[in-house]
């Protein structure tokens, strides 16, 4: 093990696949014989004690260091100049390191030996990944799959590589059990049958645009393929993003930092400074007001026995969308 690396890393806001390469890093080491153990990186004694070679094992040992940002980083630079590469210690970090830090530099010196996995800040970039990872999880799995149509799979569920995962697993699972080299749009409309409601997402994106040629054309597609009366749905669904976005305006005028806002609203800071508030950059708080009394408006009429509710939904929703 004379060659063997003395620190490692993984790190970023991609949780599924940071977890997935901390678990094979573990396995792989476990294949070898090695002893896995695990340190906050806040006891310093602890860590210091597992580094030394007077620690809790004797032996080949992997140390992951979780919350390594909190670590005192002279004892992991230390180990990594003079240490027995019979202990390595993988640092562990949950989200991008910040390259200002000094965590941050130390993690930029260890090269290939530092995993990072990170959203890009394009939303299209954002989709052009998720594509790829649709593909090679059906890879994975022994099927193909075309990537026009993992396209559509991220129109119906959105860019949650867990939720990706899960429904490639899905897809995969009936491939085998038809015999198909492949995931076909057959096997996708079987495995996403129950997945009605997620086509509701593309809704949401053209709402948040004010593009009204967009949220028509997706209406219609909604009232083509639900079986039963979607307006319901439909509002259910749009109400959830429009009071989240009510929220973030009301902030964003009363000169509330997006970091703090993201605190108050508990949503992860990238997501609220990358993906939300870029998506209501055509909105005001006055204009959200509109929308959510057009969402309520639109269920009181369901359940007051409205004749045509569904064409008072789509006058209310274009209503919303002009200009105040």
């Amino acid at each position: 093990m004379a060659d063997a690396p003395t620190v490692t890393a993984i790190s970023g806001s991609l949780g599924l696949l940071r977890r997935r390469a901390l678990n094979a890093a573990i396995g792989a080491q476990k294949q070898r014989g090695w002893r896995i153990t695990s340190v906050d990186g806040a006891a310093t004694g602890s860590l210091r004690a597992l580094i030394s070679g007077g620690g809790f094992f004797e032996g080949q040992t992997l140390v992951v260091v979780y919350n390594p940002e909190k670590a005192d980083l002279s004892l992991i630079e230390q180990h990594q100049k003079d240490g027995s590469d019979d202990t390595i210690l993988l640092l562990y970090l949950e989200e991008d390191p910040k390259g200002n830090t000094k965590l941050g530099k130390f993690l930029a010196k260890l090269g290939k030996l530092h995993k990072n996995f990170s959203l890009p800040d394009k939303e299209y970039k954002v989709r052009e990944l998720a594509r790829e990872f649709c593909v090679s999880e059906a890879k994975a799995g022994g099927k193909l799959f075309d990537p026009a149509h993992a396209d559509a799979l991220l129109d119906r569920v959105g860019l949650d590589f867990g939720i990706l995962s899960f429904e490639i697993l899905k897809m995969v699972t009936l491939a085998k059990v038809l015999d198909s080299p492949a995931i076909t749009p057959e096997i996708m409309g079987h495995s996403m049958a129950a997945l009605a409601d997620a086509s509701l997402s593309p809704l949401t994106d053209a709402v948040a645009a004010r593009d009204k040629i967009r949220v028509l054309a997706v209406l219609n597609r909604i009232k083509k393929t639900f079986a039963k009366d979607p307006v319901q749905s439909v509002c259910g669904w749009l109400s959830k993003s429009a009071l989240d976005w009510l929220a973030m305006l009301d902030l964003r005028e009363r000169g509330v930092s997006a970091d703090d806002a993201a605190e108050k609203l508990s949503i992860n800071p990238w997501l609220y400074k990358n993906i939300l508030a870029p998506k209501i950059q055509r909105w005001t708080k006055r204009d959200a007001v509109r929308l959510v009394q057009a969402l309520a408006e639109s269920q009181r009429a369901v359940l007051n026995g409205h004749a045509h509710p569904w064409v008072g939904l789509v006058c209310r929703l274009l209503r919303a969308m002009d200009a105040a």
